[in-house]
């Protein structure tokens, strides 16, 4: 065999494992997301929500019920490669308690909670803003980026955290009953 042909095969061999890698990474994010897999992980999103926001003095996230928020938001409102990308980040971070500290994220104690929530985020974290928001388009957004995300959002529109958590103004601003158009198109904000 001479230099050539051998440097044409391992070029092809290489191409042909790229290739299916490739294939495998894309199959993974446009598939079907198995959503009722969710279902049985409800108490595991629980417990990431409490760890991004735990009780203290105000209510925490399993107070506010944010668990059943982000499970239903990722069934309803986000789109198929997110819902894949948290399904396989929370598989991900089973596996990273199991191994590193030899029991579930739920039995894990708070600084080791803190210790594999770091780590999700330094793994989604990109620090140039243009191949971050192009990663985001292409391949959809990490799994601790949709779990944030979703338990932020979660909370701050629920009742315990917008009453509690935050200041709440049932009326904000100042009641105007009756306001002169003077020939001009009305406001759909007041």
């Amino acid at each position: 065999m001479n230099r050539k042909k051998a440097i044409y095969r391992i070029a092809l061999i290489s191409g042909g494992l790229v290739g299916i890698v490739g294939g495998v990474k894309t199959y993974g994010l446009f598939k079907t997301p198995e959503l009722k897999k969710l279902d049985s992980l409800q108490p595991l999103v629980d417990e990431l929500a409490e760890a991004i926001i735990p009780a203290s003095d105000t209510p925490g996230a399993k107070d506010a019920k944010v668990g059943a928020f982000v499970t239903l938001m990722l069934k309803e409102c986000t789109g198929r490669k997110a819902q894949n990308n948290f399904i396989e980040g929370l598989d991900d971070l089973v596996f990273h308690c199991m191994n590193r500290y030899g029991k579930p994220f739920e039995l894990c104690n708070t600084a080791q909670k803190e210790a594999a929530l770091l780590h999700f985020e330094r793994k989604a974290t990109i620090s140039n803003r243009f191949i971050s928001k192009a990663k985001d388009y292409l391949l959809g957004q990490s799994f601790f980026t949709t779990l944030k995300k979703y338990t932020v959002l979660g909370y701050c529109t629920s009742n315990p955290g917008a009453t509690k958590a935050l200041r709440y103004d049932h009326i904000p601003g100042q009641y105007k009953g009756c306001i002169a158009l003077n020939n001009k198109a009305a406001w759909a904000t007041q």
